[in-house]
């Protein structure tokens, strides 16, 4: 399941995949916008089963004369060929969604001869080897040691440019192990810190920085949320003990004193929350269950999909999403130092202009920020409401932002409770405002999140 994010439709039409259909469902009634969309019907997927989807943020691609651009918002499938081939599906979002009839591929690619796709996942900033880029994770059986990988499929800033493989890490599993059901890749909004669970192997590998966390069972599916480095939390389904395990990725322990308990087969896992998480939910296939776990601790009782009637699931959920919220960016993003009192001493305020949102009075604005330097009143440095000894936060206590664009001040420095559960963040959250009953449900959703990269001068301005 995926959600749309082209501008035209923010999050109102969900994609599901189901052996070669994908439906287009309108969000607010669950009733199907047009007829399934048969991939079956192009040239050479003819039996072709889709085994995951995911849809990227709106991308401005250039034209190669240089005239103009082109805005375009793709959706992608992971799929197998009944010859055992792995593709990735790219298809345009809008003519899925407007032009029943009309052929929406845009691309085929060839990811592997000879394996089973398992799920996608689109990157959601521009940058490394392509423009976009997406991930694909695959599984090859053996009757001596079968094997997963993650590749890396983009494209290049030119409409128009092709897909192509662009890196692969393999992961051969011990000899006589079994390949899971699947294998979800996990990786933060706004970010990278790309992690592949290794199944029967037991580890998280992160692709990026190589480092990797071992002994966790069987994780098969991974959710990583948090703004940036320090605060990222990783959330894996051990299937082994069918449990769901909270990490601290920069040191592998674990938030929880103990992995919290699911139900029979867990597959898939979603958080509510891409920057500031606030339940993370999980699928259990066999028992046709859904368990969550909240951002203070609170384990629910499970979600019942279907009543217990035997060994067997009779809805068997395999996938989870959760909707985001409508959201818009955020321009002219600074800090600066000004004696905006004025008392004779300069301030440090926060600057910001949202004036281009679509309801620029009724959505929340969050910052998160984390000093990179060590800068003595770098306002993300301490915690201004409670300084401790020896910091101190010039023209914050007392004084709180101002915002631009008719907003108010108003807007005060608060830390960043990411992990309630345990352990420390060093991203503090500046500017948390809600200006109408219109509230997002999480502003850092991760396709309603920016990030920017901030310096402040030590002289004035």
């Amino acid at each position: 399941i995926a959600f749309s994010t082209a501008p035209d439709h923010p999050a109102t039409v969900a994609f599901v995949a189901q052996d070669g259909l994908i439906s287009v469902l309108d969000v607010a009634t669950g009733r199907p916008r047009r007829s399934p969309y048969d991939v079956r019907g192009h040239p050479g997927l003819a039996g072709v089963t889709l085994r995951g989807l995911a849809t990227s943020r709106p991308r401005w691609f250039d034209d190669p004369t240089g005239g103009f651009s082109v805005l375009r918002n793709f959706l992608f499938a992971a799929a197998t060929l009944p010859s055992g081939e792995a593709h990735l599906l790219v298809f345009d979002q809008l003519t899925m969604i407007e032009a029943p009839g009309v052929p929406a591929l845009v691309a085929d690619v060839l990811v592997d001869p000879d394996a089973t796709a398992f799920e996608v996942h689109a990157l959601r900033t521009p940058g490394g080897d392509g423009f976009l880029r997406v991930w694909v994770t695959l599984g090859r059986p053996s009757s001596t040691a079968p094997q997963i990988a993650a590749v890396l499929v983009a494209t290049d800033r030119f409409f128009g440019d092709p897909w192509t493989v662009r890196r692969r890490h393999d992961v051969p599993l011990a000899i006589g192990s079994t390949l899971p059901p699947t294998i979800g890749f996990g990786n933060p909004p706004g970010r990278e810190a790309p992690i592949l669970p290794t199944g029967a192997d037991g580890r998280l590998l992160n692709l990026q920085t190589r480092g990797q966390c071992s002994g966790l069972g069987e994780p098969s599916a991974v959710a990583v949320t948090g703004p940036g480095p320090g605060s990222y939390t990783v959330f894996a389904i051990d299937r082994q003990s069918e449990t769901l395990r909270v990490i601290n990725p920069l040191d592998c322990s674990e938030y929880t004193s103990a992995p919290v308990g699911l139900g029979r087969g867990p597959v898939a896992l979603a958080t509510l929350g891409g920057l500031r998480w606030r339940a993370v939910f999980v699928a259990n296939r066999d028992d046709d269950t859904i368990s969550r776990l909240d951002d203070d601790g609170t384990i629910h009782a499970p979600i019942v999909l279907a009543p217990p009637g035997g060994p067997a699931c009779t809805k068997c959920p395999v996938a989870l999403g959760v909707v985001p919220r409508a959201g818009c960016g955020v321009d002219g993003l600074e800090i600066v130092r000004d004696d905006a009192d004025p008392d004779g001493t300069p301030d440090l305020q926060l600057h910001f202009d949202k004036t281009g949102c679509p309801q620029p009075d009724a959505t929340e604005v969050v910052v998160q920020c984390k000093c990179t330097d060590d800068v003595p009143d770098c306002p993300c440095a301490c915690d201004c409401l409670a300084p401790a000894p020896g910091c101190f936060c010039p023209g914050f206590v007392g004084g709180g932002f101002t915002a631009s664009s008719g907003l108010g001040p108003g807007e005060t420095l608060i830390g960043l409770a990411q992990d309630p559960i345990g352990g420390e963040n060093p991203w503090k959250e500046l500017g948390r405002t809600v200006n109408s009953p219109f509230v997002h449900e999480d502003a850092g959703v991760a396709d309603q999140s920016w990030i920017y990269d901030l310096t402040l001068d030590t002289d004035p301005p």
